[in-house]
């Protein structure tokens, strides 16, 4: 295995890492501190959307094991194929060739921060007009901390849902990329096109139908607008196959819901203030690391 196959590898591997610490985290200090432990009904919603977040979770570092090892076996257009689209964060060999923004964004830091800045600004706009792009769990009202009840629409829930659709995706994409590379489609121009078209076209409109699919069976067609249900899972399955990574959509989920609940339970301009100083903290570390490395001569990467 080569040095930089290793360095991704251990890079996705922390990232799991750190994304499982957080999906347990964050609804622990909602249960303990946001006193919903002794709310029944919020322990079976936490179970509910862990289980669903750890089963999809593993199956996707279970696939992306394999392809990791298939690859290293040279099985290039057999089996390898078939897994080769298990996507964590890798935009480098994953995600559409974007140039500059592309090399920017293959340090999974700064697409973090990155994705916090631009998602929370979206979710702030559709949130203060009304425009939920998806329905948030919504227990009944029970005398919980706003903490709480921000933590528990916010994880397992984000997470859970999210790896469900991106896990379907992923296996289709991986099947779709089998028979290109297999019968080398690929390899014309025309089959490039082709292939991307499906990956950022079609693929998302199947995302969107399962989204709007799923949450209609979770929360009912009343609660769920057809048309921005749709465009919420068509958007989450188009910036994971743009981009080569699953941060931008679980960012933009945490980031959908959180809002959603803010400025129920606040006002927007308190909702407000938290996108400006968002702005500020992630905007100045994100210019600090640009400028970091130009100081290392990598300013033409990002050209």
């Amino acid at each position: 295995m080569e040095r930089r196959e290793l360095i991704s590898g251990l890079t996705q591997a922390g990232l799991l890492f750190f994304w499982s610490v957080m999906v347990v985290v964050v609804p622990f200090v909602s249960l303990t501190w946001g006193r919903a432990l002794d709310k029944e009904i919020y322990v079976r919603t936490f179970w509910f959307y862990m289980a669903i977040a750890l089963g999809m979770g593993i199956l996707i570092a279970m696939l992306k094991l394999i392809q990791i090892l298939l690859k290293n076996l040279d099985y290039e257009k057999g089996f390898y194929a078939l897994v080769s689209r298990i996507i964590i964060h890798n935009p480098k060999e994953d995600g559409f060739d974007m140039g500059g923004l592309t090399l920017f964004i293959q340090n999974p830091l700064k697409m973090w921060m990155f994705s916090v800045v631009i998602f929370s600004f979206v979710a702030f706009i559709t949130a203060s007009n009304a425009i939920h792009m998806t329905a948030i769990p919504k227990p009944a009202e029970m005398a919980v901390t706003e903490l709480g009840e921000l933590g528990m629409v916010t994880e397992p829930a984000s997470t859970g849902e999210t790896l469900m659709l991106l896990a379907v995706i992923f296996i289709i994409y991986s099947l779709i990329n089998y028979v290109f590379k297999r019968y080398g489609i690929y390899d014309t121009q025309t089959g490039r096109i082709a292939y991307w078209i499906i990956a950022l076209g079609i693929l998302p409109i199947l995302g969107g139908f399962f989204w709007y699919g799923i949450h209609t069976w979770r929360y009912g067609a009343e609660e769920t607008s057809m048309l921005y249900a749709f465009m919420f899972g068509l958007f989450q399955t188009f910036i994971t196959n743009l981009t080569g990574s699953v941060i931008p959509a679980l960012v933009y989920h945490e980031t959908n819901n959180l809002f959603i609940k803010m400025i129920e339970l606040y006002s927007s301009d308190k909702a407000l203030l938290v996108t400006i100083v968002i702005f500020i903290l992630f905007g100045s570390i994100l210019s600090l690391l640009i400028l970091r490395d130009v100081r290392k001569g990598k300013f033409e990467e990002y050209g």
